[in-house]
């Protein structure tokens, strides 16, 4: 295993892409609460020289917003490949509590952004996420990637269900847009209804030949 160098090192040699993480959202009020009463606890994990954050993305957020000046840090001396600092990042977050747009982005990430096989995203990164290692689970995460970032949004903060989400795939990015401004944001939906009231609005924008937004408009469904 490769070795670390303990640093403090100015917040403003750290890239702030987030390109190794697994996180949806870095935002986090109780983290930041705590960064602002004790400081940074734990060090962040940085590849060598770089200093690109392979562990400890929140942190590094809540202290930017913070605007504190040094961070610890533990630097990989061994140079990582791409692939194995997003490794890396994602096992950091082993046995956690994983919120499901972060399965959703890791693994979209793993698939498209590192090349990583279905094989082994099934194998070895499911586990890793507390998934069962089934190719079922795979695909329909990987599925919910092509969301629009507005249902994501809802999903994440528990506005809209992730089960059943799935099926507003069937719906243009316009539709998505418009399903979660003006149904998503206002009700909070269980998965039964968010399946009924999905194919319901589908099959009225059908039968009128129209998109979301004219349908609600004209009929003031909600």
């Amino acid at each position: 295993m490769a070795g670390y160098a303990f640093q403090i090192i100015p917040i403003k040699k750290f890239p702030s892409d987030g390109h190794f993480s697994c996180r949806y959202d870095l935002e986090d009020s109780a983290l930041s609460q705590s960064v602002k009463k004790w400081g940074v606890l734990f060090p962040l994990i940085v590849t060598r020289k770089s200093y690109q954050l392979i562990a400890g993305h929140k942190r590094f957020y809540a202290s930017l917003k913070l605007g504190q000046d040094l961070l610890p840090a533990l630097e990989i001396q061994k140079v990582l490949s791409e692939g194995e600092a997003f490794i890396f990042s994602a096992l950091s977050n082993w046995n956690q509590n994983w919120a499901e747009m972060d399965r959703v982005t890791t693994l979209s990430k793993a698939k498209n952004q590192y090349q990583v096989p279905s094989e082994e995203l099934v194998e070895f990164w499911l586990p890793a996420l507390g998934l069962p290692s089934e190719r079922h689970f795979l695909d329909s995460y990987l599925q919910l990637a092509a969301l629009h970032e507005d249902l994501k949004h809802l999903i994440h903060h528990q506005r809209l269900p992730f089960r059943g989400a799935s099926l507003l795939l069937n719906f243009s990015q316009d539709d998505q847009k418009a399903f979660a401004l003006h149904i998503g944001a206002k009700l909070k939906l269980t998965s039964n209804q968010l399946l009924k009231i999905a194919e319901w609005i589908k099959d009225l924008c059908v039968l009128k030949k129209t998109n979301i937004e004219k349908l609600l408009a004209e009929t003031n469904l909600v």
